[in-house]
């Protein structure tokens, strides 16, 4: 009768550490009420939202980048290239 109920004990504590949690009802973790699917809803939705906030903020970060690092550096080199040939063909003209 002793060691049934340290067997019961630990098993109570085994369970209470993975997350099952024996109220009033022994199957309480299988049924679900209205309030816990409102929770869950509230969960994923505020859990899309942020998710989607994030790839949205990653892509700019990521697009903000390659503009900097690729894009503006051929842009100013085309610049150059454009102000070299009018000084160019000023030169050329003056003569």
């Amino acid at each position: 009768m002793i060691h049934q109920f340290y067997f019961a004990n630990f098993f109570n504590i085994f369970l209470a550490t993975n997350g099952f949690h024996f109220a009033k009802n022994p199957f309480s973790f299988i049924i679900k009420s209205e309030k816990s699917e409102v929770d869950e809803m509230k969960k994923f939705t505020s859990g899309f939202f942020a998710g989607t906030f994030a790839t949205i903020a990653a892509t700019v970060g990521v697009v903000s980048a390659i503009k900097k690092t690729v894009i503006e550096p051929i842009e100013k080199k085309e610049a150059m290239i454009e102000a070299n040939r009018r000084k160019a063909n000023r030169k050329s003209r003056a003569r």
